[in-house]
């Protein structure tokens, strides 16, 4: 019984061992994570904040923005032809890009500070993809796709060129923001740091419970096996051997005489019974040829007489 008990004690604990060692591993996995991030994110604050800094005067003086079409670039001073321009340059891209799929982009517009607008078609040309990158960007802003067939197929050119150049002077206009935002996810960083550096070097609370509990449980193991190897218990077994070989028979012979579902169903019998009397038609067999007992089966096995009457039963038998 405290056997019994011990295993289930040990492998509940061991359980909560590995879930224990599972979530410290991953710790250690963000912590060599985030000693990268947080380093990348302090230099990417550092490159970005005079792009963010000159956002105002970038407003100020009329939000301009460089088309790169099909023909050498423009500034284009009027906001309407910019926006017209800007369309167009979208659909001259799109021709070029046909074939290339989402991950080839193309420049577009490019802003005073080097930052570029680009595009790219993808594979099912259902979307135009849109981002802002380069310059002293750390990495791509992603801008909200613009449905292909929309904008190009437009009968309102001057609303849709508005519309496209309205989202794209957003979207460089954010950047004077994004000092701010690196700085939470850099705050943040360091404070998952700080948590997973104490989970990565934690112990399992119940390591030295479960380390006793092992030790025990392989005492009582150790003793029950020296027990079945002890002289006495080989004697004992030998004896019982001898004894089952005096009768002709075997360990296990029992479960003839109690068949399982599954012998009952690979033997030729049809009930528990019929399987009874030919187990004991085959020990008498065995019997008288000197051989060892075999496992009943369809190719074995006797044809089982009629279960013998009772001299009561062959009276009244008789009497009728």
């Amino acid at each position: 019984m405290r056997m019994v008990e011990l295993q289930n004690d040990v492998d509940r604990l061991t359980a909560l061992e590995n879930t224990f060692r599972d979530a410290q591993n991953q710790a250690r996995f963000d912590l060599r994570t985030l000693e990268k991030k947080i380093p990348a994110l302090s230099a990417s604050i550092k490159v970005v904040t005079p792009l963010a800094e000159s956002i105002p005067d970038w407003d100020a003086a009329g939000r301009p923005l460089t088309v790169l079409g099909a023909g050498e670039p423009a500034a284009h001073p009027e906001r309407p032809e910019r926006g017209e321009a800007l369309l167009e340059a979208i659909r001259f891209r799109w021709m070029g890009l046909k074939g290339m799929g989402a991950g080839h982009y193309k420049s577009i517009a490019e802003f005073p500070s080097g930052v570029q607008l680009q595009m790219s078609r993808p594979a099912d040309g259902e979307d135009i993809h849109l981002r802002l990158f380069g310059g002293a960007l750390d990495e791509p802003i992603w801008m909200r796709n613009l449905d292909a067939d929309s904008t190009l197929k437009s009968t309102s050119l001057s609303a849709t060129a508005s519309g496209i150049l309205t989202r794209v002077e957003n979207a460089y206009a954010a950047i004077a923001t994004r000092p701010q935002r690196l700085q939470h996810d850099l705050e943040r960083a360091i404070s998952d740091k700080d948590l997973a550096a104490v989970r990565a070097d934690g112990v399992f609370p119940d390591a030295d419970r479960l380390t006793g509990l092992r030790v025990e449980l392989q005492q009582i193991k150790m003793a029950i096996e020296a027990a079945q190897n002890s002289p006495e218990e080989r004697a004992r077994r030998e004896a019982a051997q001898l004894r089952l070989a005096s009768s002709g028979r075997e360990p296990g012979w029992s479960l003839q005489w109690n068949p399982t579902k599954q012998m009952l169903e690979e033997s030729p019998c049809d009930s528990v019974d019929r399987y009874r009397a030919a187990v004991q038609i085959g020990e008498a067999r065995d019997q008288r040829n000197g051989t060892a007992p075999t496992l009943l089966t369809a190719e074995n096995s006797p044809r089982p007489r009629s279960p013998r009457m009772s001299p009561a039963a062959v009276s009244n038998r008789s009497a009728r």
